[in-house]
């Protein structure tokens, strides 16, 4: 599953939200609402901090493996 960040492809551009918390937050909403489990996350860039950002706020229930690409944080 691939989503639009904020912004980022197909999704609206909001003109706020764009720092990791939110981002973070915005990630576990997708996560929540398709009720995925034991989830792979691949990350490239700057949304490495995102997805680290995303364990510290929620947690790693949901998550299996973590893939880093790249990483900027």
């Amino acid at each position: 599953i691939a989503y639009d960040r904020r912004a980022h492809g197909r999704s609206s551009d909001p003109g706020r939200g764009y720092d990791y918390d939110t981002l973070a937050d915005d990630l576990a909403d997708v996560i929540q609402a398709l009720e995925l489990e034991s989830v792979t996350v691949v990350a490239h860039s700057f949304a490495s901090g995102e997805v680290v950002r995303y364990l510290t706020r929620h947690g790693s229930g949901r998550i299996a493996r973590v893939v880093l690409v790249a990483p900027a944080a």
